[in-house]
């Protein structure tokens, strides 16, 4: 990795990402962050509900989008109708590019800071911290699909689209 890679340390309470950011530094990484007060202090902070969810799927939230931050493997076995691919992988990566050449990569075009984005994976855990690396990017209207893939296929009446 890359001295100059951005890096951002978390854990539950915040006291091992601490650590871990104290011995990136003696490593010599520069470009690093903790997750400030741990995943506990961001859990249940900007969450939205399935029946949000289902609001976007049925274009009654205008200028909100649905992105689905899983690796690609998972998302081949379908996505959330509407739902945008962003692996939460390439998300510090995807934020730093031109517009032009996000959507060349992507294949849709690159957010507006002020649009609503709703960010989901397999249980919560990824699309929460994708809500916060969105943050960090200047997108202050990121939410949190907690439910995420796991409760949009729990019930009969609502099934991801194969893509």
């Amino acid at each position: 990795m890359e001295k100059d890679a951005h890096i951002v340390f978390y854990c539950r309470s915040g006291a091992r990402a601490r650590q871990a950011l104290f011995l990136a530094k003696n490593k010599g990484f520069y470009n690093i962050q903790n997750f400030t007060g741990g995943w506990l202090s961001w859990a249940d902070r900007s969450v939205c509900s399935k029946q949000d969810v289902e609001a976007v799927v049925n274009n009654a939230a205008p200028n909100c989008h649905l992105i689905d931050v899983r690796d690609h493997t998972e998302v081949a076995h379908g996505v959330i109708p509407t739902a945008k691919h962003l692996p939460i992988k390439e998300m510090i990566e995807a934020f730093r590019l031109p517009a032009s050449e996000f959507k060349e990569r992507y294949g849709f075009e690159k957010f507006d800071p002020a649009e609503n984005l709703i960010f989901y994976c397999k249980r919560g855990w990824r699309s929460e911290a994708a809500c916060y690396i969105a943050k960090k990017f200047g997108y202050k209207n990121g939410r949190n699909y907690k439910g995420s893939w796991n409760e949009w296929t729990s019930t009969d009446s609502s099934s991801g689209a194969a893509v």
